[in-house]
C-alpha cells in the first residue's frame, strides 16, 4: 500500500503477488553401476525431484580413476546417458542436475562404476575322440568372458551340418554315448545373459565309436605228426589306439595260458611238437573302453 501524506493524496495498493518456494532439487533414483560385454547399451539414469519445474541441465562427467573429472563423451542434456562400452575396461560416471532458478543448489549424483566385460572367448575347443563301444572320455570346452556364469548348450549332428540341441547337455563337459559303433558330431553354444554379451559356438569335434577288437585264428593244418609243427595265422579286427598281438600256448587244455617271448606278428609258426599242444591268439588295444 503506497500513500502520501500530502492534503488530498489517496493510498493506493500494488495487485498481488504471489510467491512460491519450492524445496530444492533431491534425488529420486540415483546412477546405479553397470556390468556388460563390450556393446552393451546399458543406460544410466537419474531422476529427481523438487526444483522450480523449469528446465534442468544435466552435466555428465567421467573419469578413469574416480579422481580426476571430465566432460563425458557424447553427453546431452538429459537424464539418462549411455557410456561407451567399445573396449574392456572400468569407467566412472556421475552428473551434476542444475536449476536456473534462484536459490536453487546444484545436485551432484553418486558416482557410478560401468564394468565392460571382453565378450565370449574359446581358448580350449573340443578335441576329436576315437574309442571303442562303451568308451567313457569327455569332450570339452574352456571358456571365459561374459557377465556372469556362462551358459552351455551342447548340440550334436548325423552329418555336420544341421544340428540339434542335447537335452541335459549344459556343462562345459560332456560325455557322448558309445553304445554302439559309428560317427557323430558335436559342438556346444556358450551364452550369457549380460548386456552385449554375445553367444558364441565352438568347433565341431569328431567322434569315432569302434567296435570292440576281436581276433580270429586259423592253423595250416589240424592234424601232424609228433615232432611237427603248424603255422598259426591270425586275423584281428576293430579296436583303436596300440594294438598288439601275443601268442600264447597251454599244455593243460587251456587251464592256463602261457605268453610265448617275441610271438607279435599275425602268423606263428609252433616248434617241433610231441604233444597236443593249445594255443590262442591273443589281441590288445590301448584304446578308451577297449578290451582283449
Amino acid at each position: 500500500r503506497i500513500s502520501d501524506a500530502a492534503n488530498g493524496c489517496d493510498a493506493i495498493t500494488a495487485a498481488t503477488s504471489t510467491v512460491t518456494i519450492t524445496p530444492d532439487l533431491s534425488i529420486i533414483a540415483n546412477l546405479a553401476d553397470i556390468t556388460e560385454c563390450v556393446g552393451g547399451t546399458t543406460q544410466l539414469t537419474i531422476t529427481t525431484t523438487g526444483g522450480s519445474g523449469g528446465v534442468l541441465t544435466y552435466t555428465w562427467e567421467q573419469s578413469s580413476d574416480n579422481s580426476t573429472w571430465g566432460a563425458a563423451t557424447g553427453a546431452t542434456n538429459s537424464n539418462t546417458y549411455t557410456p561407451s562400452s567399445a573396449t574392456a575396461g572400468v569407467m566412472y560416471y556421475r552428473v551434476r542436475v542444475s536449476d536456473a532458478a534462484s536459490g536453487c543448489d546444484v545436485l551432484p549424483s553418486a558416482v557410478a562404476t560401468v564394468t565392460i566385460n571382453p565378450d565370449i572367448s574359446i581358448s580350449t575347443q573340443p578335441a576329436d575322440i576315437t574309442e571303442c563301444v562303451s568308451g567313457n572320455l569327455q569332450l570339452s570346452v574352456t571358456a571365459s568372458g561374459g557377465v556372469s556364469t556362462l551358459n552351455y548348450q551342447w548340440e550334436e549332428s548325423n552329418n555336420g551340418s544341421t544340428w540339434a540341441d542335447i537335452s541335459g547337455a549344459t556343462s562345459s563337459t560332456y560325455t557322448p554315448p558309445s553304445t554302439t559303433a559309428g560317427v557323430k558330431y558335436y559342438r556346444v553354444r556358450i551364452s550369457n545373459a549380460g548386456n552385449g554379451c554375445q553367444t558364441v559356438t565352438s568347433n565341431s569335434a569328431t567322434v569315432t565309436v569302434v567296435a570292440k577288437p576281436t581276433i580270429a585264428i586259423a592253423a595250416s593244418t589240424s592234424t601232424i605228426c609228433v615232432g611237427g609243427g603248424v603255422e598259426l595265422s591270425a586275423t584281428p579286427v576293430n579296436g583303436t589306439g596300440t594294438c598288439v598281438i601275443q601268442w600264447q600256448n597251454s599244455t593243460d587244455s587251456g587251464a592256463s595260458w602261457n605268453d610265448i617271448p617275441a610271438a607279435n606278428g599275425t602268423t606263428y609258426t609252433t616248434p617241433a611238437l610231441n604233444s597236443n599242444t593249445t594255443y590262442r591268439a591273443k589281441y590288445t588295444c590301448s584304446g578308451n573302453g577297449c578290451c582283449n
